[in-house]
């Protein structure tokens, strides 16, 4: 069983999950493979992360040719498909664990991380997951969502206005607007019991993401 984290109180707001896609601006006279060690040391190095943890993977994803991880959570994917601007793709990828273990690497806040993606390495974010944590039930107990949800006060921009409930009383119950094929979605879920379900010893009493 793991220790999930220490006691939280209060609300917190976090980055849980962020994904860019960047180019690979190499020219004719240069070797590939050079270009994209360089280019991996430059990106750990900004984010905190020594060169002894960054590793080389022996495979790549999603039709990406290399593949390397900083620390322990960090994927970087180099070399694939071509973007419009003639380009070869790169792409990071950071999970909630990677989000934490950047944070954990760099004083750097999101907004000079998101610049550094998007503005020196010219690159899009695909994904981006932020997650507002109640860890007293103060503000988001779920019973009291869903009975005004259904006494229809509230207002919502998604398409289809209505909501879908999932999952079941012990692994808790999530409620859900849009879908993971909407450039938008909003999920509200018993995160305790998701953990708990999962095997991890949590050193809370009431955890609403």
């Amino acid at each position: 069983m793991l220790q999930y984290l220490e006691h939280q109180e209060g609300v917190k707001i976090v980055i849980d999950y962020f994904s860019c896609t960047f180019p690979l601006k190499l020219k004719e006279d240069e070797l590939e493979l050079i270009i994209i060690e360089d280019l991996v040391k430059y990106i750990a190095e900004y984010m905190g992360f020594d060169s002894s943890e960054i590793n080389k993977e022996d495979y790549s994803t999603n039709r990406f040719k290399y593949q390397y991880s900083l620390g322990e959570s960090v994927t970087l994917r180099l070399s694939g498909p071509t973007l419009v601007t003639g380009y070869k793709s790169c792409q990071i990828e950071m999970r909630g664990q990677g989000c934490r273990e950047v944070e954990a690497h760099t004083s750097k806040n999101w907004i000079e991380i998101f610049t550094f993606f998007t503005l020196i390495l010219q690159g899009s974010p695909t994904r981006l997951d932020i997650a507002i944590d109640d860890y007293e039930g103060k503000y988001c107990k779920q019973e009291t969502i869903k009975e005004t949800l259904d006494k229809g006060n509230y207002i919502t921009s998604f398409r289809n206005k209505d909501y879908t409930l999932h999952g079941n009383e012990k692994n808790g119950w999530s409620i859900q607007f849009g879908s993971h094929k909407s450039t938008q979605m909003l999920v509200i879920y018993d995160k305790l019991k998701e953990q708990i379900a999962k095997g991890n010893s949590i050193e809370q009493t009431f955890w609403t993401r």
